[in-house]
């Protein structure tokens, strides 16, 4: 049920914000590694990832 209703938000966004959304989790994820908080790094990088397969409709490839 909630991965239904984070899909409905992000289709709702626009590009606009889904480029700020992006980037916000993309900024939470780099502070957590530099503060050596690997395990929070790890799931903010994996819900920009279901993020953007959500958006997108396909896995993106590891930067």
């Amino acid at each position: 049920m909630k991965a239904a209703q984070e899909e409905a938000r992000y289709e709702a966004m626009s590009e606009k914000q889904l480029a700020r959304e992006f980037n916000a989790l993309e900024k939470k994820m780099i502070e957590h590694a530099k503060n050596l908080e690997f395990e929070q790094a790890a799931q903010v990088r994996d819900r920009l990832a279901e993020m953007k397969k959500r958006v997108f409709g396909v896995e993106l490839a590891s930067e």
